[in-house]
């Protein structure tokens, strides 16, 4: 059994006190008060050695992975309100799962397939699950300790829940700080189609500050139109940047990635492309929304793409994000009829309703119901995220470091994929083009050929590495093989629904009217939000 570690990255700084204690971090790290980095780590310092450790934790600001060393234990934690990734086993916790992949000896049966399919279909790992079984995500929640002695426990930080009763700071006089502290000149507000943005430029509108508008996206795209018809109404200055995604492969070795989260890259790189142009504009500082990532129980619906769909369960999905009262009773359980009824309370399913309110208060009132459904969907956050779960982020050298120069795919980031491929089995060079890996495709026929592909060889990569170890060969298990039957019946579609179904993979009420496109991705998705409504 490997020995208890807590690791930690290249990319992470280190400040050490006369005492010998050690703090280090990679991301955005700061407490209130201090400049960010190396002055917040010192005052962190002295706040766990005077004050307690967890006091220092639950005064720190950002989003990070941070590791503290005193003479009794080690201790990882990432940023309170879990914006950070980082990973956490029976024995270990990184801010890396690549690296894990190269450190530990993973085999056949420690995959978890529908994590593995969850991460190609969705370009990213949202929730808990990874594709290996052992390995989750690491909560904001937590503290991980390692003492010198070898025990390894997991702590709670035991900051309030958002919806604490007694909130140490109100809502309003937490956006009163806040907006009181931002300067209209050299302000940029990035501003898309998505709830959050929206609600974030209406409470700063009502305060008198009015930044310029930035986004970035294709043209035609909701997350252009939408800004600049908005931006026309209320008379702000409006910089759209319009993605140029062949130019990814140039641009990539100095993305803004802040951790290794398997993010897709085309995101990042239409936030690189924005963040230089919008630069050149004289931007000062940049505000920025949580993102529909943000809830935790509807990632689901942060970009889903049948949200037009004439289809009523399709419809049904999707009208969870903006549920108004008609939708309220579809909703089985407890927290879904929850946020249903906080939204239809204030109710923000036209843009242009938004933009109607005037009265400060209403526009604290929109934003003060928004971070309340929130906390229903599961979010925990301190005092310092109340503001719609905003952050405000200095464009800086410290944000940006080199990447490796990654395979990329117009869709997804297959990271992960590609580096098993690479080193245990090259069989599919004849696949690769120069623009990477074709894992992903928007034709049934494509889609079948290279995610069979794809798990094919991460199986046998696996297997390779078990037989390294042991000497022995291994069989599929039975999980395994059910799953892979069920992608190789992916050339008869109505045959996949059925075999998808008999494999417990998705509810049996799925048909094909639910899923338009009729590829396998479109079932997937169909088939896990049903399970997760009802």
């Amino acid at each position: 059994m490997p020995s208890l570690q807590i690791y930690k990255s290249k990319r992470m700084s280190e400040v050490v006190s006369p005492a010998r204690a050690k703090f280090s971090w990679e991301g955005c790290f700061y407490l209130p008060h201090y400049h960010r980095g190396e002055a917040s780590a010192r005052a962190f310092i002295e706040i766990a050695e005077t004050e307690g450790l967890l006091e220092a934790i639950r005064s720190a600001r950002g989003q990070f992975y941070a590791v503290y060393s005193d003479s009794d234990a080690d201790y990882a934690f990432i940023d309170n309100a879990g914006f950070y990734c980082a990973y956490i086993g029976e024995d270990f916790v990184s801010p890396s799962f690549l690296d894990l992949i190269d450190k530990r000896r993973f085999y056949l049966d420690d995959v978890d397939t529908w994590g593995m399919f969850e991460l190609i279909q969705d370009g990213s790992m949202n929730l808990d699950r990874t594709p290996i079984l052992s390995i989750r995500r690491l909560g904001g929640d937590v503290v991980v300790r390692l003492s010198r002695l070898g025990d390894f426990t997991i702590e709670t930080k035991g900051i309030p829940d958002i919806l604490s009763t007694n909130p140490a700071v109100s809502f309003f006089e937490e956006v009163d700080k806040i907006c009181s502290s931002l300067d209209s000149d050299g302000l940029f507000a990035d501003f898309t189609a998505g709830l959050d943005t929206r609600l974030q430029l209406a409470i700063l509108l009502s305060k008198g500050i009015r930044p310029k508008l930035s986004s970035t996206g294709y043209s035609g795209h909701p997350d252009i139109e939408i800004p600049a018809k908005l931006a026309r109404k209320i008379g702000l200055e409006f910089y759209p940047v319009l993605h140029r995604p062949e130019e990814l492969h140039e641009d990539f070795p100095v993305l803004l990635e802040a951790s290794d989260s398997l993010s897709n890259p085309v995101n990042h790189h239409r936030d690189y492309q924005l963040i230089q142009a919008m630069k050149t504009r004289g931007m000062k500082m940049r505000l920025n929304g949580g993102g529909g990532g943000s809830f935790r129980d509807f990632w689901w619906l942060s970009e889903w793409p049948h949200i037009r769909s004439k289809h009523p369960k399709l419809r049904k999905f999707y009208m969870a994000r903006v549920a108004t009262k008609i939708y309220q009773p579809l909703f089985k359980r407890s927290s879904l009829a929850q946020i249903a009824e906080i939204y239809h309370t204030k109710s923000i399913a036209e843009v242009e309703e938004l933009y109607s309110i005037r009265p400060a208060r209403m526009a604290d009132d929109y934003c003060a119901y928004y971070y309340h459904s929130r906390a229903a969907g599961g979010r925990h956050l301190t005092v310092d995220n109340r503001f719609v779960d905003t952050y405000f982020m200095f464009y800086e050298p410290d944000f940006v470091r080199a990447a490796s120069q990654l395979p990329y795919s117009d869709r997804r980031n297959n990271r992960l994929i590609s580096r098993l491929i690479a080193q245990v089995e090259p069989r599919l060079a004849s696949e690769k083009t120069d623009r990477g890996w074709n894992l992903t495709d928007s034709t049934f026929q494509h889609f079948y050929n290279n995610i069979y592909s794809s798990l094919d060889v991460i199986g046998r990569a696996f297997r390779k590495m078990r037989y390294y170890a042991t000497g022995k060969s291994v069989r599929k298990s039975p999980n395994d093989e059910r799953f892979e039957n069920v992608v190789r019946s992916l050339k008869d579609f109505d045959g996949a629904l059925s075999e998808l179904k008999a494999a417990g993979f998705i509810n049996s009420d799925i048909t094909a009217d639910d899923v338009p496109t009729r590829n396998i991705g479109s079932i997937i998705a169909a088939g896990n939000i049903v399970a997760r409504l009802e």
